[in-house]
């Protein structure tokens, strides 16, 4: 609309709340939802079996969104705040729900094929999540505004990388899964 004032909201107030309530029902609901059609899929006839492991790997995807947004205010610029959300928020929490859906689907992975998984997902959950952004500026008619500048979109999609290449990294060296293939 012309001429009204456009507030810019750098993941605060009511932004930073509706954001976060979506994207944590989605930790929520999302291995369960997932689990089941993927193994389906992967291994016709064999039964979801939520274990202890997948569970765990859900919490820690809910911790670290919940880390992500909170601490995320703590800094003094918001493009940092923002680089921080979408590291932890973001990539790390990508990296939990991926782990999640992969032991609830009980599905046997090179560390080659989870590293592309890995990837794959982070990648269409950041793009998911600013397809999200873009329509709530859109729904609010530009009163809510996610971005500061056209470089917004990129600066998160590579943190979202980052944290989800940071995450894969740390489980290696503490996990040493099996090298196969």
């Amino acid at each position: 609309m012309p001429g009204a004032p456009s507030v810019i909201i750098q993941y605060s107030q009511e932004a930073s709340i509706l954001h976060s309530l979506v994207f944590i029902i989605a930790i929520v609901l999302g291995p369960s939802l997932v689990s089941p059609t993927l193994q389906r899929i992967v291994r016709p006839g064999a039964k979801v079996l939520p274990t202890r492991i997948a569970h765990s790997w859900t919490v820690a995807a809910l911790v670290a969104a919940v880390l992500g947004i909170a601490l995320s205010h703590l800094f003094a610029s918001p493009i940092h705040a923002n680089l921080f959300m979408h590291a932890v928020g973001g990539g790390i929490t990508s990296f939990c729900l991926t782990m999640s859906v992969i032991r609830q689907a009980q599905l046997k992975l090179t560390l080659a094929q989870l590293g592309l998984v890995l990837l794959g997902v982070g990648c269409v959950l950041g793009v998911a999540n600013e397809i999200f952004e873009y329509a709530l500026e859109m729904l609010t008619a530009g009163r809510l505004v996610f971005s500061r500048d056209t470089h917004d979109t990129w600066r998160d999609l590579c943190a979202n990388t980052v944290g989800m290449g940071a995450a894969f990294l740390v489980w290696l060296a503490l996990a040493k899964p099996r090298r196969q293939g």
